[in-house]
């Protein structure tokens, strides 16, 4: 495949993950994952691991009793380690999600959050350099949300690589380095959240609260040089402006100054969501 894959959260500039065949994955250059003996780095190399851990939703499981992971939720034993090795890094594990006060749970009998919190547990319980999560906080409670997101920053900040896809934007704003967007499988944008939001036309809306707005003041913020759309429905009026570093005052001054009458007045600059929007072609996603 000869495929470089950069990672949305970087531990250090220059830090990608490649895939250098149908069978190997690299880290900077290093194998991480060998496919051919099913084998992945641990920690610092002295050690490997083979097969995954694999979570299942169904059947009968046996309890994390006192910090071990058995039956089918059984953490890949590290080939060279001893016993007491094992159960560290299972603890280990444990501990970083957060899960201490549930070892001795069936697996059945935690909740959705929960038991993603369990699944990210078993994946990172090896200690691996690269981790790939894929939608980690979809349909959890907002206690296990939080903490998925703040062990992902961590284990970012002990030197893990991690490629972190979501289709929820304020997660990703919140917590990764660098962005590629992608749109039906092809990239269509990359760079750092402000590199994202200088590629799009709006760099800030206004909004305002007015009980009643004459047409002719209206054209006046809509001529107004850096403001490309108004609208104003259900009497709350929107500009959207590109450029311009006193768009507010000048608006402020025109419904001054035609003695119009407003509530509440904010400025909003850009979201990740707004780029996503934006750049994917909303208009057109949704006439599909």
């Amino acid at each position: 495949m000869d495929k470089v894959i950069k990672s949305k959260m970087q531990q250090k500039r220059g830090t990608s993950a490649e895939i250098a065949s149908s069978t190997e994955v690299l880290l900077d250059g290093e194998i991480i994952y060998d496919k051919t003996n099913n084998k992945f780095k641990v920690g610092d190399g002295s050690s490997q691991i083979k097969d995954l851990p694999y979570l299942k939703g169904d059947g009968d499981y046996l309890p994390l009793a006192g910090g071990t992971v058995i039956g089918p939720l059984n953490v890949p034993t590290p080939t060279t380690d001893s016993n007491a090795a094992t159960k560290k890094y299972v603890d280990d594990a444990i501990a970083f999600v957060g899960l201490e006060d549930f070892v001795k749970f069936h697996p059945k009998k935690l909740s959705g959050g929960l038991l993603r919190r369990l699944n990210i547990a078993c994946g990172i319980a090896h200690k691996p350099e690269l981790i790939i999560l894929d939608e980690p906080t979809v349909a959890v409670d907002p206690q296990s949300r939080n903490k998925i997101l703040e062990g992902i920053l961590q284990l970012n900040r002990e030197g893990a690589t991690i490629i972190y896809t979501s289709h929820y934007m304020e997660e990703v704003e919140q917590i990764c380095t660098r962005i590629a967007i992608m749109d039906k499988g092809s990239k269509i944008a990359e760079g750092t959240t402000e590199e994202l939001k200088r590629m799009i036309k709006n760099t800030e809306t206004i909004t305002a609260e007015i009980l009643q707005l004459p047409e002719n003041v209206r054209e006046q913020i809509e001529a107004l040089e850096h403001v490309y759309n108004v609208s104003y429905t259900d009497n709350k009026l929107v500009a959207r402006c590109t450029g311009g570093r006193h768009n507010l005052i000048e608006i402020l001054k025109i419904l001054q100054e035609n003695q119009v009458g407003f509530g509440s007045v904010y400025s909003e600059q850009p979201t990740l969501n707004d780029v996503f929007l934006e750049i994917t072609g909303k208009a057109l996603r949704d006439k599909e």
